[in-house]
């Protein structure tokens, strides 16, 4: 389907698989996200609009509209902007051009002559810059979410860490937090598994993803609390 749309604002290219874009719809005022496959490939479409399919019939909690697109003759994705109310945001590290490897990149280009254009989306730069103190539910969150994957096992499905997106308020310091699956590019099936070594694979990927989250988007004199959270709650799983 050819869609008409203004001007596309690249959001960030920091990601592996995809050059995401953010655009307003025409004659709307609804904002949308454009995820562009770097290979160009219609197989990586493909596949992301297939799994999501999946996981939206698992009732976990992802996004409401994946659609393929073609704007000016490039093939991709649309799905809706998950920060456009702005008073919530979902951000995940892997999506985050940190104050190190901005160094490192600056590195490379001065001692090897690597030019290297990164962006970084502004929602996980100012979770970066304006970190979290305090989430009230943490407990509770991660015991939902070890049930949401203990179903998702039992279909032998491995959702890999860089698929979350965790949501927290902008504008606070203290906050509720809650997760969704976006990255779905390696999200896969283990049939010939079995679902205790599914279920340990989720888990494992989880920890590396909120452990992630911890690190780059909650303050320096917070972050050993919730780790020895986060280790005792999986530790007694």
């Amino acid at each position: 389907m050819q869609f008409k749309y203004q001007d596309l604002e690249l959001i960030s290219n920091i990601t592996g698989n995809w050059d995401i874009y953010r655009f307003k719809d025409h004659g709307s005022s609804n904002y949308f996200i454009l995820r562009i496959p770097k290979n160009r490939s219609s197989c990586t479409i493909d596949s992301y609009v297939k799994t999501h399919s999946l996981i939206k019939s698992l009732n976990i909690p992802t996004l409401k509209v994946v659609e393929k697109y073609e704007h000016n003759g490039k093939k991709g994705v649309k799905t809706e902007d998950i920060n456009c109310q702005k008073d919530k945001i979902y951000v995940s590290y892997n999506s985050l051009y940190s104050d190190s490897e901005m160094l490192m990149h600056e590195l490379r280009k001065s001692t090897l002559g690597i030019e290297e254009v990164k962006v970084s989306s502004e929602y996980e730069e100012f979770r970066y810059r304006n970190r979290i103190d305090e989430i009230s539910n943490f407990d509770d969150f991660i015991y939902k979410t070890e049930q949401d994957l203990g179903f998702v096992s039992q279909k032998k499905i491995v959702i890999d860490f860089d698929s979350y997106f965790f949501g927290t308020e902008r504008n606070s310091k203290e906050s509720l937090i809650d997760y969704k699956i976006i990255d779905l590019d390696l999200i896969r099936m283990e049939r010939n598994s079995t679902i205790q070594w599914v279920l340990d694979q989720n888990i494992s990927e989880f920890r590396r993803a909120i452990e992630g989250f911890i690190r780059y988007f909650i303050s320096e004199a917070k972050q050993s609390k919730y780790l020895e959270k986060l280790n005792t709650i999986l530790a007694n799983r």
